[in-house]
């Protein structure tokens, strides 16, 4: 009778052993896979991040001495800016108006951002891209914008 008893704890061990080593195993496994609970991002969310963390914004405030545009260039006093279509210009209403309405001598604020993503890689990474021209005051004697 010993001997039964002896075999049936024996079988015992030998599956508690068993059990604890799948556990173990399933418990690393799933630490050393890749799982965006765990922090590893979607593609989707590497490449928001990446567009998002892609250069810098600033916003610059400057006298207007001349405005020259060549193709998707905008030169504000001497200085490059990319024009994109989704550019804005504004008066200092905060109304749009065309590019031509700004007046030499307004006083404008530039906000800009440099680097580059994915679909400006065409322009470098310190290119400056032109999201928004404000006139922040028009030039002495001239009437606003309307």
């Amino acid at each position: 009778m010993n001997q039964q008893g002896l075999g049936r704890s024996k079988r015992t061990r030998k599956g508690l052993l068993i059990g604890i080593l799948l556990f173990t195993v399933l418990v690393a496994w799933e630490t050393v896979g890749a799982s965006e609970k765990y922090g590893m991002p979607s593609e989707e969310e590497a490449r928001r991040q990446g567009y998002m963390l892609s250069g810098t914004r600033a916003e610059e405030v400057a006298r207007v001495r001349s405005l020259i545009t060549q193709e998707d260039r905008l030169f504000v006093n001497g200085e490059p800016f990319v024009l994109k279509r989704q550019t804005r210009f504004e008066d200092e209403r905060g109304m749009r108006i065309r590019l031509q309405d700004i007046p030499a001598g307004a006083q404008i604020e530039l906000e800009y951002r440099t680097g580059s993503t994915l679909e400006e890689s065409g322009y470098g990474p310190e290119a400056k891209i032109l999201r928004r021209i404000r006139i922040v005051q028009p030039p002495a004697g001239k009437k606003p914008v309307r």
